[in-house]
């Protein structure tokens, strides 16, 4: 039972059949509204934007080593009128999204029309294999005073490790 299949409805099959691979696979790495900026001063500056709050995450090398130290700054802006309470959650993820090293998470009340600055710190374990990860700064719905939560999401930030 030989029949032919119309080439316009073989390429839709194959083209929804790919999408819906490419979005099980990819998850929400792909659809980071994170963007990357060259600043003269601070190097390559990364920038991620939700509900009045604005994260910038700075001072990252090229390239690292497993058992390094990764060490960065991260600058909250506050543009709403009320005080935030935000927690952090810092993570490199590998192959399949899988967390390899994670940072304590640490809280910071920003106030309104304002700014925090902060250091973060996240340890590479030593028998990390090179090759291309991913720094995830990660910030749960925050509050505002008098309302309930808002916001959420992560900065996502391509990190690569070599031997």
């Amino acid at each position: 039972m030989e029949r032919r299949v119309a080439r316009r409805y073989l390429l839709g099959t194959m083209a929804a059949s790919v999408a819906a691979f490419m979005a099980a696979c990819g998850g929400d790495i792909h659809n980071s509204e994170t963007k990357a900026v060259d600043d003269p001063a601070l190097g390559r500056v990364y920038q991620w934007e939700k509900d009045d709050l604005l994260l910038l995450i700075s001072d990252l090398q090229p390239s690292y080593h497993a058992g390094d130290d990764v060490r960065f700054h991260l600058l909250l802006n506050n543009q709403s009128s009320a005080p935030a309470q935000v927690r952090i959650r810092t993570k490199l993820l590998g192959r399949g999204q899988q967390a390899v090293a994670e940072a304590e998470v640490v809280a910071a009340n920003v106030p309104s029309a304002d700014a925090v600055k902060l250091e973060r710190d996240l340890r590479l374990p030593r028998g990390l294999p090179p090759g291309d990860y991913t720094l995830q700064v990660e910030l749960p719905p925050w509050t505002l005073p008098g309302q309930q939560t808002v916001g959420g999401g992560s900065a996502l930030v391509p990190l690569r490790i070599v031997s």
